[in-house]
């Protein structure tokens, strides 16, 4: 029984496919990234402007940091614990090659029965110790120089500073994390107000393509396949003809009381070179295309 049920939807596949569906959806940027400032200041300028296409690294704010983070981060990227830690490093070098020189030292004449055996072993034990602490010495050169260049990487590519080792400036910049438009910039950022890093600044939007979200039927979604093609209209441009690609059908419906039916997010990709599109606009979408050439 549940075979020829199979059989038989396999069946109306083709028929169901040649159907047109119709479905209200709805534009979002392909991605978008959300800019926030990574410590506490006071914004000093914005020359990035709601709408203008930036790239990755350009700046977007400059901003005065607050006592407190410029203190943090001089910590940060200090080069006292890394000298500190190699200046440790070269004494104990030089003590564990007299220890090793001393062992060898005290093995010889122990051999020739000139010394005893307990001052070799004495000698080497000694020059063990000091091996382990050499050890641990240059370790901790190479964690201090890690976290050393870590901070300079971060300072370069997070605040814009662009000769860090100098040392951190007062105003930094904020540069943009990726290529993009500029979609939204908070109402309330302006030269002079202080900033707190957990309030969202400005948004980054990727225009190019955009991507449609619609929910469709349970009956309807069966028809579709990632790489169909449909056709929309804007909402508010009825006169404009756009064209999509499928390029995600979800496995899942959304939450829905049992005895409603299940709807399942479509998502399609569509070109907008112009960036006459924006995130919002509302359109009609027709499928039944069949696939993308």
């Amino acid at each position: 029984m549940k075979a020829t049920f199979c059989a038989l939807m396999l069946a109306a596949l083709p028929a169901m496919a040649a159907e047109e569906t119709a479905v209200r959806g709805e534009l979002f940027c392909s991605v978008e990234r959300r800019v926030v400032l990574p410590y506490p200041g006071t914004i000093a300028a914005i020359p990035a402007d709601v709408g203008q296409d930036v790239k990755q690294g350009e700046p977007l704010l400059q901003w005065m940091l607050s006592r407190r983070a410029r203190a943090e981060l001089e910590q940060l990227v200090s080069p006292v614990p890394l000298a500190a830690a190699e200046a440790e490093a070269a004494s104990l070098e030089a003590e564990s090659d007299e220890a090793r020189a001393a062992a060898e030292e005290a093995e010889r004449l122990a051999g020739e029965k000139l010394g005893t055996r307990r001052q070799a072993e004495l000698a080497k034990s000694r020059a063990a110790a000091l091996d382990r602490r050499l050890a641990a010495a240059r370790e901790r050169v190479a964690f201090e120089r890690r976290q050393r260049e870590s901070g300079l990487t971060w300072l370069r590519e997070t605040l814009g500073v662009a000769e860090p080792e100098k040392g951190v400036p007062e105003t930094a910049t904020l540069p943009a994390p990726v290529d993009g438009t500029v979609i939204w910039i908070s109402g309330d950022a302006r030269p002079g107000v202080e900033w707190d890093p957990s309030a969202p600044l400005l948004t980054i939007g990727v225009m190019d393509p955009m991507i449609v979200r619609a929910h469709v039927h349970e009956l309807d979604v069966v028809k579709l396949k990632v790489g169909d093609r449909a056709e929309m209209t804007l909402l508010a441009r009825p006169d404009v003809t756009l064209e999509g690609t499928i390029r995600r059908i979800a496995w899942a419906p959304f939450p829905h009381w049992l005895p409603e039916p299940s709807y399942f997010e479509v998502e399609l990709a569509v070109p907008n070179p112009d960036r006459a599109l924006r995130q919002g606009y509302k359109v009609n979408v027709q499928f039944g295309g069949g696939p993308a050439e």
